[in-house]
């Protein structure tokens, strides 16, 4: 799975569009954007894992708008991957991070940033 990112080159616009890899490719999969429904905004460089069914979103960075500097997250989010429904966690990471990385391991997720490694229990979002 595949979360958000540039739609092309450097300076393109970014996307809040959730993509499955399946044989033969990318294809993106509809996640519930009704009027009412909350969806992490638009990000790159963000990381991501994946424990049970539910995919984790871990900051990243906002360009906004040209010139603005944008803005480094530590908001997470998780997407139950049955019912496609987001979920903004009240637990946030200690720090905005962005270019950083995230591993499922057994019953966890590893996120390794520039100041450090923090983990994601299974279930620690409670």
């Amino acid at each position: 799975f595949l979360f958000g990112g540039l739609t092309g080159p450097a300076g393109s616009p970014t996307t809040d569009t959730v993509y499955e890899y399946d044989v033969g490719g990318w294809r993106e999969i509809t996640d519930k954007k009704g009027p009412l429904a909350k969806i992490p905004r638009q990000r790159m460089y963000s990381a991501s894992g994946i424990l049970d069914d539910k995919m984790y979103i871990f900051g990243g960075w906002d360009p906004g708008a040209p010139g603005s500097g944008g803005e480094f997250l530590k908001d997470v989010w998780k997407l139950d991957l049955v019912t496609k429904e987001w979920k903004e966690l009240e637990l946030e990471l200690p720090f905005p991070v962005s270019r950083h990385a995230a591993c499922t391991v057994g019953d966890e997720i590893v996120i390794h940033t520039y100041q450090g490694v923090l983990v994601l229990q299974k279930n620690q979002e409670r």
